[in-house]
Parts: C-alpha cells; structure tokens; sequence
C-alpha cells in the first residue's frame, strides 16, 4: 500500500496545483478512468486497495484545503 499512496500523493499534488477548470475537470476524469482500469485490469481488490490509498491521503490533506481550493477538490470527489 505504500507504493499505492505515494502515487496517490503525485497525483493530488498534481490536482493540488492544476489552476484552470478545463485542466481540473481532465485531471479528474483521467484519475477516475485509471480507477476503473485497475479494476478491469486487476482485480476489485487492488481497486479497492487504490480507493482506500486516495482517501488516506485525502484525509491527510483535507485540513490543508484552503477556500480557494475547496471546490476544485469537491469537483475531484463528485467524480
């Protein structure tokens, strides 16, 4: 699992600096249909492996969230 949240952790502090709407809502779906593959590829184990690495590393961070950023974070959630 811990190669699992370091990678998880590259990929929120890319979301973390992504600026423009269009770039975030991209990011987002890419993350997202990676999730989807390693459950399609793998198994749903791993896929939940992955989950549980995102929102370990989401609860890390979520108090480090300031109000300009809460949205775009919400947005990543909502997918």
């Amino acid at each position: 699992m811990v190669c699992n949240t370091n990678i998880i952790k590259a990929m929120m502090i890319d979301f973390w600096h992504s600026d423009k709407a269009p770039y975030q809502k991209d990011l987002a779906e890419k993350i997202t249909k990676l999730f989807n593959q390693i459950g399609q590829v793998h198994s749903l184990q791993r896929q939940k492996e992955w989950i549980e690495a995102f929102f370990y590393i989401a609860n890390l961070h979520w108090d480090k969230v300031d109000n300009y950023r809460i949205d775009k974070f919400l947005m990543f959630l909502r997918f």
